[in-house]
C-alpha cells in the first residue's frame, strides 16, 4: 500500500487502484462505462489507469487470502484493497462484436459478458 490510493504489486511492478469502481461511484459499471471510467481516472498522481487483462487479474486472484465485496461474501483478494466493491471486473479483452471478458473474484472464474452488461461489474484500474 504506497499510502494515496495506490497498491503496487511489487512482483509485477504494475499498480492498482486501491478502490475498485463500485467503491468509487457506488454502482455497477458496463464495459463501455469502465473504459471511460479508466480514461479519466486520476488517483495517486497519475492519470494513466487502464481496464486490466485477463492475465493481470488473474495475478490479483489469491485464493488463501479474504476480502469482503459489496454483499459482505468473501473475495479471493488480498484485504490491503479496500472492501465493499464488486466482484466481477471487466478486463480489456473482447470477444466478438458483443462480448467483453471479465474475471469473478468470489471463484475465479473467467467469463464472457454482453458489454452493455452492468449488474455487479466494474473494474479495477492499472497501470
Amino acid at each position: 500500500d504506497m499510502g494515496n490510493g495506490i497498491i503496487k504489486d511489487t512482483e509485477s511492478g504494475l499498480m492498482w487502484t486501491k478502490k475498485d469502481s463500485f467503491v468509487d461511484l457506488g454502482h455497477s459499471l458496463d464495459w463501455n462505462e469502465a473504459n471511460t471510467y479508466v480514461k479519466e481516472l486520476s488517483t495517486g498522481g497519475y492519470n494513466d489507469w487502464r481496464l486490466p487483462t485477463i492475465l493481470e487479474l488473474q495475478a490479483l486472484y489469491e485464493p488463501a487470502k479474504t476480502n469482503k465485496d459489496l454483499y459482505g461474501g468473501r473475495l479471493k483478494l488480498d484485504p490491503v484493497f479496500a472492501q465493499s466493491g464488486t466482484y466481477n471486473y471487466w478486463s480489456s479483452e473482447t470477444e466478438g462484436a458483443c462480448c467483453a471478458r471479465a474475471m469473478t473474484f468470489d471463484f475465479g472464474y473467467v467469463n464472457k459478458q454482453h458489454r452493455e452488461f452492468s449488474g455487479s461489474y466494474g473494474v479495477r484500474a492499472v497501470r
